[in-house]
């Protein structure tokens, strides 16, 4: 078990990590066991079964969303509705959330007002560009990782986005966006940002469809990304996005 939480942080994983702590009277398992939930429901090991052990995923699916812990009692008797054991059980619930990275491709005027945003709001940002001026012409926080991007593929490669990164797609030009979404697309980030209407999304759309990019795939882009509040400018762009990262990052399952 210890293994397989230590393989899960490694890879960047979000899950919870589910403890019998007490037990008082009968119960299927004794103190000291475990089960870890994968933020998809997938589990390693087991509580105990039946109801009981839906309840616990379901507990730990709250607190992978929430990041708090939670200590659950459960009564084991029939009119309970969770099993017939008649004993009780308490159930520490610890989530181990992955450190959120921001990953924006495109340096421009909306790029590194968002990095700025980011960054003011403690997420780890990488801000990457092809032009290597703009690094060196725009005064940038120091604490945001400076890329000069080359190839969005080999850039993903490097830094391996995972299931709880975002990814905001500004590039300077519409075939940059498009290379840099067909990248990201075979990330594993479930959140890709990118800047543009709705009629520049169903562009793309069109030809990634054709390509043979499928629907749930293309669910995992935002276009236009940013909260609909009448943003204007840089400076409100970015705010928007933030607010909908922040959003997702908040939002209970």
């Amino acid at each position: 078990m210890f293994e397989k939480i230590a393989e899960l942080k490694e890879q960047g994983e979000a899950f919870s990590v589910a403890t019998l702590v007490d037990v008082k009277g009968s119960s299927p398992r004794k103190p000291g066991t475990r089960m870890i939930v994968l933020s998809q429901g997938e589990t390693v090991g087991s509580i105990g079964g039946g109801r009981l052990e839906q309840l616990v995923v379901e507990a730990c699916l709250r607190a992978i969303s929430s990041g708090e812990t939670a200590l659950l009692t459960l009564g084991l008797h029939p009119e309970d509705g969770v099993m017939a054991c008649g004993g009780e059980v308490k159930i520490f619930i610890e989530p181990i959330i992955p450190k959120r990275r921001l990953m924006i491709l495109g340096a421009g005027h909306v790029g590194r007002a968002l990095a700025s945003v980011a960054i003011f709001c403690e997420i780890e940002t990488i801000l990457a560009d092809r032009n290597s001026e703009v690094f060196k012409k725009n005064s940038i926080d120091g604490s945001i990782c400076q890329v000069v991007l080359e190839d969005t593929c080999e850039f993903f490669r490097k830094y391996l986005p995972r299931p709880h990164d975002f990814i905001v797609i500004a590039t300077g030009s519409h075939q940059d966006d498009l290379t840099a979404l067909r990248d990201a697309l075979r990330t594993r980030a479930s959140f890709i940002g990118l800047l543009g209407s709705r009629k520049k999304r169903e562009a793309f759309f069109k030809k990634l469809r054709k390509e043979g990019y499928k629907e749930e795939e293309l669910e995992r882009v935002v276009c236009p990304v940013g909260l609909a509040i009448g943003a204007q400018g840089p400076q409100e762009i970015a705010i928007s996005i933030m607010a909908q990262i922040i959003e997702r990052i908040r939002k209970v399952q």
